[in-house]
């Protein structure tokens, strides 16, 4: 007889409109089910890493095989979701370890090493690339945002995870587009 929290039926809703999107945008195909998959996945990542502070490897590890497996139904290639899965996990890794070594303090949990890798697994290395700038870039407006309210300082950790799967979904839609469009402005 316990209260059901509003939160349940809305992250379902929204869920299902990830969905309805998906289905619209991709039709019935392969590829649909990969982004569903791919969606419902941030979308999890991204309510348990502002709860919690944590992503599980359950999530992130079975989403590099399956973010490989979806480049036969994606326009990513296999080369390019294996390079963005290694650079991934390597670049995650190498800032994680340089930041401890630096300050003495971890700087990125082992749940946002293996994200990156899963990210770009379904994404592809310049996918991957863009979804870091997308995610730090939201992540800097969001930390600057605190610290000028005076919740936050320098030394304030901010869920990384909750940045980069949103950033995710949006290269994922878009991500070729907002590629475009930058290399066309760089040709002037």
């Amino acid at each position: 007889r316990a209260p059901i929290s509003v939160r349940y039926p809305v992250v379902e809703a929204v869920n299902a409109g990830m969905y309805i999107f998906m289905l619209w945008r991709f039709g019935i195909s392969w590829e649909v089910l990969a982004a569903c998959y791919f969606a419902s996945t941030l979308l999890v990542v991204t309510l348990i890493d502002l709860d919690a502070r944590i992503i599980p490897d359950s999530i992130s590890l079975p989403g590099i095989g399956l973010g490989l497996l979806a480049t036969l139904v994606t326009p990513v290639s296999l080369v390019s979701g294996l390079i963005g899965a290694a650079v991934g996990f390597l670049l995650f890794l190498g800032i994680s370890w340089g930041y401890r070594r630096l300050t003495g303090v971890p700087g990125m949990g082992g749940g946002d090493i293996k994200l990156a890798a899963m990210l770009g697994a379904f994404l592809g290395w310049p996918g991957l690339l863009l979804t870091i700038f997308l995610a730090s870039l939201g992540g800097t407006v969001v930390g600057g945002g605190m610290m000028a309210l005076g919740r936050g300082g320098r030394r304030t950790a901010l869920p990384f995870g909750a940045f980069l799967a949103p950033a995710a979904l949006v290269v994922y839609l878009w991500g070729p587009h907002l590629i475009a469009w930058y290399v066309s402005l760089t040709r002037i």
